[in-house]
């Protein structure tokens, strides 16, 4: 070890600026703070606690902090308003870490719900039943949720590489570089524009997807049963299971895929470009020949006999038998 202690009811390490911290907890919340200068302090929420992150599992090198939970078991009991433990694992501990704000940073965490605020260098978050929520956050950021909500307000431009099982999406940020976000039953929400250049992606199963730009844009739509939805001037184009809204300039891209989620486009100010056209809001057309087969593949789909990829490319083939 370099430099870490671990007394005094806290954890504390220097990292530099732009080092590594990589925190795994099996229960409890996290909240992270940004902060300014080099070193990585863990405190748990209630002081009379901070014994217990002798409990915890720690590497520390230069540059490099990596706590989790030990894998001993551990039974913690309330008799007449105190508090007993025995085992040789955490348990449920609620933390409180302070984080260099531009760090690499890694967290995983099963049962818990996380807070993070002010971070801003490269971010990787796996959550199982838990809500993530980040505030004033930027950079490049990677979110794998199972079973939990969550909500992003990014305070600059940010990277997002999301996926979630069962949780809702909300994302907010001025620009979004690179947008992949794949969710099997939850809806997602997005408020941001679109950089320019990049493949932005949304694939889900069965959850709804709003967007919310004013970016010129252009949407290439695939959708089974799935409603296409315009609240704003645009252009269309395509056929059954298949749709192409272009809005202002139409120079950002994004592909939007779904088995039976709708997706709803909203302006928010002005495009990039006068668009052309009228208004539209419908539903992609219900004259489809291969119907039963597009429900076969969401059936496939449903039991896990084949994977959203697999199903996304069984789609695209029925789809160009259609199109002229």
């Amino acid at each position: 070890m370099t430099g870490q202690e671990t007394r005094g009811g806290f954890i504390e390490h220097r990292i530099g600026s732009d080092g590594l911290f990589a925190l795994a907890t099996s229960s409890g919340a996290v909240d992270v703070r940004g902060v300014d200068g080099e070193t990585v302090r863990i405190a748990t929420a209630d002081p009379a606690e901070g014994a217990s992150l002798d409990r915890f599992e720690v590497e520390a090198g230069e540059g490099v902090l990596r706590v989790r939970s030990s894998r001993g078991v551990f039974i913690g009991l309330d008799v007449f308003g105190r508090r007993f433990r025995w085992g040789t694992g955490v348990g449920e501990l609620d933390l409180i870490v302070e984080v260099p704000r531009s760090a690499r940073l890694e967290l995983a965490t099963v049962s818990g719900d996380v807070h993070v605020e002010g971070t801003g260098g490269p971010q990787r978050y796996k959550s199982v039943s838990g809500e993530l929520q980040l505030e004033h956050v930027s950079g490049p950021i990677e979110i794998d949720t199972a079973s939990g909500d969550i909500a992003l307000d990014a305070n600059a431009p940010v990277a997002l590489h999301l996926r979630t099982v069962s949780g809702d999406l909300v994302a907010k940020a001025p620009l979004i570089r690179r947008l992949e976000a794949t969710t099997m039953s939850g809806d997602i929400r997005v408020e941001s524009s679109f950089e320019v250049g990049q493949q932005h992606s949304i694939e889900t199963v069965s959850g709804d997807t709003r967007l919310v730009t004013r970016s010129g844009l252009t949407i290439e739509a695939r959708t089974v049963s799935g409603d296409i939805r315009s609240d704003t001037p645009h252009r269309t184009s395509g056929g059954p299971g298949r749709h192409a809204i272009i809005v202002g300039d139409g120079k950002a891209q994004l592909h939007f895929r779904s088995l039976s989620g709708d997706l709803q486009l909203a302006g928010r100010g002005a495009a990039t470009a006068a668009p052309e056209g009228a208004a539209w809001r419908g539903t992609v057309a219900p004259s489809d020949p291969h119907e039963a087969d597009r429900l076969e593949i969401l059936r496939a789909l449903g039991v896990g006999e084949i994977d959203v990829a697999t199903a996304s490319d069984r789609l695209a083939a029925l789809d160009a038998e259609v199109l002229p």
